[in-house]
């Protein structure tokens, strides 16, 4: 049975997500709806950007240009931030950002939201998850199936869920680089193949 994620894990992720490390793990992903490769080989320390919100730049083997699209090269970096979402209920939000300009309609400023306090859990495992109702309910199969995730439903609304893994390693640190990069790996294909539906749909306008 799944319930909403509790705050205490909520702040038990966001600890993973501001001081865990790559240590040694690489993040590779080809986007071939866009002709986009991300080349990913760590993630700078967060930096604040005041008291509520904080950035990660993504590094790769020489620069932070690390989405190459053509003969060009990109940044990419993660927001963090806290607030009260629905219901006056905390949450962390998480996006991207990058600064690819190649694309009319896509990568407007900060893309791919997502609400951890949208987040599920049961007795054994948390989910890190997307609501995915409007999409699923408006596209084809094919189209659901790009993302390559499974999808949960939950009080009537559907879920994409980007990351799952066992509640009790959030409480072990050696577990904690593994929870980060399948998380950031998952979420960054997610965010990139979500643009290009969206760029899709503002070029047959």
């Amino acid at each position: 049975m799944y319930r909403k994620i509790s705050i205490d894990n909520i702040n038990k992720f966001n600890d993973v997500l501001l001081n865990a490390s790559f240590l040694g793990k690489k993040i590779k992903l080809e986007i071939s709806k866009l002709g986009i490769n991300i080349n990913i080989d760590c993630i700078s320390v967060p930096e604040s950007i005041n008291e509520c919100q904080s950035a990660s730049f993504f590094e790769g083997s020489s620069s932070y240009d690390v989405v190459e699209h053509g003969n060009k090269k990109f940044n990419l970096y993660l927001h963090i931030w806290d607030r009260f979402g629905l219901k006056d209920r905390y949450t962390k939000t998480i996006s991207l950002y990058c600064g690819c300009d190649d694309f009319p309609g896509g990568f407007s400023g900060s893309f791919y939201k997502i609400e951890l306090s949208e987040s599920l859990e049961d007795n054994e495992n948390i989910y890190l998850v997307k609501n995915f109702s409007n999409f699923f309910n408006n596209s084809l199969s094919s189209e659901i199936e790009e993302y390559g995730c499974d999808v949960i439903l939950h009080n009537n609304e559907h879920f994409l869920i980007i990351s799952k893994f066992k509640k009790s390693n959030l409480n072990d640190l050696s577990k904690h680089s593994e929870i980060f990069v399948d998380f950031l790996k998952n979420y960054i294909r997610c965010a990139f193949i979500n643009e290009g539906f969206i760029i899709e749909c503002y070029n047959t306008k």
